[in-house]
């Protein structure tokens, strides 16, 4: 629905850029609560890759994707899939069901977790 890179709205962005995107529906956990933020990656229908590092909801239902375009172009319109970490997801809900259980027990650091990892969540939408 929205691509924005330095917060100026852009029709197109093109590898190497570090941009914001906002969907219409998202897999993705923004950070809030004290929950850490998804990662991830959206892959657009004409190639352009996002490798999502952040996710923020600065209002209730926005949820801005933060990234960087690292292969090909993203444009607002195209369609896209995006898929979350669910290895770290899985890592850091182990480590908060720790934290709330058991503050000294052993656990995965917080944030760890291969952000390449291969996600279970798909959603077709336009920016």
């Amino acid at each position: 629905m929205a691509l924005l890179v330095d917060g100026v709205s852009v029709p197109a962005a093109t590898a190497p850029a570090d941009v914001d995107v906002v969907l219409d529906q998202t897999p993705f956990y923004a950070e809030m609560g004290g929950q850490l933020a998804d990662r991830g990656t959206i892959s657009v229908e004409g190639g352009g890759l996002v490798q999502v590092d952040d996710v923020q909801s600065p209002v209730k239902g926005l949820n801005v994707h933060r990234g960087t375009v690292s292969e090909g172009t993203v444009a607002v319109g195209e369609k896209v899939f995006a898929q979350i970490d669910v290895d770290r997801r899985g890592q850091i809900a182990r480590s908060q069901h720790l934290d709330a259980h058991d503050p000294k027990a052993p656990r995965v650091p917080r944030g760890a977790g291969d952000p390449g990892g291969v996600g279970e969540f798909s959603l077709s939408a336009a920016f």
